[in-house]
């Protein structure tokens, strides 16, 4: 019943806006059509008048257009602001009733991110009506899987996410080789058990990610931050990590994988940023 009266609100929204528009187009055309009355003593040539009727037209088609484009920003930006919130809202809860735990569902981190990789490339190539019905795919479907979200969403989930937003997102155990995440934002993230072997995420910063079983042979972790993160059973042989942050209270990196992976370039810092020293 609500979604009912909400739709009705939105089409009363619509005509009243539509109406108002109409409204002011007649006002102008008509004082231009009484200006030129006055100018010409109320006998206007036939080819002034058809040139006020051109611009008339072309005036009502232009104000209508922009109205109905400052419409669909102004929905795109309700629909960004009802849902900024929901971030926080995702947290495991084993007490949620059904109903809740399909809301919970619906806007979860997995979602939020592949929707706000979709809106960061609205500018280039999404209208936002375009943009609002992709939106409305990712958040119903019927799959949090990030990967299958992001075919969804027409994006390479491969390619596709450099420097993305991926707090909190779930891409554990999911199969990662040779993905390119340089320069994202894995705070909270869970990444257990997922195959990252060849994975570009340099630059990245690693907050209390959780990476424990993860695959990182060979990948790319230069001048990565790796703050809180859980490292235990990692693997990380043939990882790039020259440049890359240790920065306190991160777990389950044994003294002898902390001397290798300090030779191969890596600096570990305590929480005030002093470096430390690896015992031998």
């Amino acid at each position: 019943m609500a979604q009912v009266n909400r739709r009705k609100m939105s089409l009363y929204n619509e005509a009243k806006a539509g109406l108002s528009s109409l409204v002011k187009q007649t006002a102008t055309v008509f004082l231009g059509l009484l200006v030129l009355l006055i100018v010409t003593s109320g006998s206007p040539p036939a080819s002034m008048m058809g040139l006020l009727v051109l611009v008339g037209v072309g005036f009502v088609s232009w104000t209508e257009k922009r109205r109905l484009i400052e419409s669909e920003e102004a929905d795109l930006k309700r629909h960004l602001a009802v849902h900024s919130f929901t971030v926080q809202e995702t947290q495991p809860n084993t007490d949620l009733t059904h109903n809740e735990s399909q809301v919970r569902l619906k806007f979860s981190p997995n979602k939020l991110a592949v929707e706000d990789k979709c809106y960061g490339n609205t500018p280039k190539s999404l209208k936002p009506q375009e943009f609002l019905y992709l939106s409305k795919q990712i958040q119903e479907a019927q799959t949090d899987d990030f990967i299958e979200l992001a075919k969804i969403a027409g994006l390479d989930p491969l390619k596709d996410f450099v420097r993305a937003d991926l707090r909190n997102v779930d891409l554990s155990n999911a199969n990662l080789t040779g993905i390119n995440l340089s320069g994202a934002y894995l705070g909270k993230a869970n990444l257990s058990g997922a195959n990252l072997r060849n994975a570009n995420l340099s630059n990245t910063v690693l907050s209390h990610t959780d990476l424990s079983n993860a695959n990182l042979s060979n990948a790319n972790l230069s001048s990565t931050i790796v703050y809180g993160a859980n490292l235990s059973f990692a693997k990380l042989d043939g990882a790039k990590v020259d440049g890359s942050r240790f920065v306190g209270w991160n777990t389950g990196l044994t003294e002898d994988l902390k001397r290798d992976l300090q030779q191969r370039g890596a600096i570990f810092e305590d929480s005030a940023g002093d470096r430390q020293p690896i015992s031998t």
